[in-house]
């Protein structure tokens, strides 16, 4: 298993990860080793990028990659 978290300025919102809703932003989420499309749940018009591509290895509980969205 690896381990993401999602930023969004504090902001509690769904993710969305590979079209499924599975998880909170900043909450620590698991995650297969590899390539993942991360992105927010609705309204989709006040965030930026709409999703962000990513490829997970080597993480742990305590250092998830972080995924960061910005509020528009």
């Amino acid at each position: 298993m690896e381990y993401i978290i999602v930023k969004f300025g504090g902001e509690d919102r769904g993710v969305v990860i590979d079209g499924i809703s599975q998880g909170r932003t900043e909450v620590v989420l698991e995650v297969e080793r590899g390539s993942h499309e991360i992105s927010l749940e609705e309204p989709p018009s006040d965030f930026k990028p709409l999703d962000e591509k990513v490829v997970v290895r080597d993480t742990t509980p305590l250092s998830p990659q972080e995924v960061s969205f910005e509020k528009i």
